[in-house]
C-alpha cells in the first residue's frame, strides 16, 4: 500500500513541477552577453498546453510514478526515499527550465544543499549511520565537482556552472554511488543524442546542447535500474 501512494505522489508532484517549471520559463529570456560586452536576448517558442505537451506531460508522469515505486521497494529506509524524492523532483524542474532558458536557477541546488541538512539532523537523531551517510554525501560532492571542473576546462567551457552545481548537490544529498551512476548516465545519454544530431545535421561540433535534461535522463535511468 505504501509503495502505491508513494507512487501516487511522485507521479502527482511532478506533474506539478512541470507545469510551475513552464510558467517560470514562459516569464523569462534567455540574456546571452556578445563579444563585446552587449547583452542580446534571444527569443524562444513558450511551453503551451497541446496535444504533443499533453502527450509529454502523461509520460514523464507516469515515468516519475514508476520511479517512485521501484524506490519506495528498493531503497533502504524513508530517509533515503526522501533524498531520492527531492533530487528527483529538481532535477525535472532543472531539465524544464534549462532546456528553454539554457540556465539552472541557483535555488534549486540551494533548496537541495538545505534539504540535506534537514535530513542530517533527522538521521543523527534516528539513525545509526549517520555520520558514514554524511561521509558519502560529502566526497560524492567533492568528487563530482572536480570531475565536472576539470571537464569544464577540457572542454572550454561546454559544461555550465549551473550543471556543476545541481549534479554537486545531488551528490550532497544522494552519496557518491547514485550521483557518479547518474553522472555517467547523463554523459552516455549526452554523446548518444549529439552523435544522432550531427549525424542528422541538425547540429554542428560547435554547438552546445543544455545538460539539465541530460541530467534528468541520467537520474531518472539509474533510479528505473535501481542502481542507488
Amino acid at each position: 500500500m505504501f509503495s502505491i501512494i508513494q507512487s501516487l505522489c511522485w507521479g502527482i508532484l511532478s506533474a506539478g513541477i512541470l507545469i510551475l517549471a513552464a510558467l517560470y520559463t514562459n516569464k523569462r529570456a534567455v540574456r546571452t552577453v556578445s563579444g563585446d560586452g552587449w547583452e542580446s536576448v534571444q527569443s524562444f517558442k513558450s511551453y503551451r498546453m497541446n496535444r504533443y505537451s499533453g502527450s509529454i506531460l502523461l509520460l514523464i508522469t507516469a515515468v516519475s510514478a514508476a520511479c517512485g515505486y521501484l524506490v519506495s521497494v528498493y531503497a533502504v529506509s524513508i530517509a533515503a526515499c526522501i533524498e531520492l524524492g527531492v533530487c528527483y523532483l529538481a532535477v525535472l524542474g532543472s531539465a524544464v527550465i534549462d532546456f528553454k532558458l539554457r540556465i539552472i536557477p541557483n535555488y534549486i541546488p540551494l533548496s537541495l544543499l538545505a534539504a540535506r541538512l534537514l535530513l542530517f539532523v533527522y538521521e543523527l537523531l534516528c539513525v545509526d549511520e549517520a555520520l558514514s551517510a554524511m561521509l558519502s554525501s560529502l566526497l560524492g560532492c567533492f568528487l563530482c565537482g572536480v570531475v565536472l571542473v576539470i571537464a569544464d576546462k577540457i572542454s572550454k567551457g561546454g559544461i555550465g556552472k549551473g550543471d556543476i552545481k545541481l549534479i554537486c548537490s545531488i551528490g550532497f544529498v544522494c552519496g557518491i554511488y547514485a550521483v557518479l551512476t547518474s553522472l555517467l548516465l547523463s554523459m552516455l545519454s549526452c554523446i548518444l543524442v549529439a552523435v544522432i544530431l550531427l549525424l542528422a545535421k541538425k547540429k554542428t561540433a560547435k554547438d552546445l546542447l543544455p545538460f539539465g535534461p541530460f541530467i534528468y535522463l541520467g537520474f531518472t535511468g539509474m533510479l528505473l535500474l535501481t542502481l542507488y
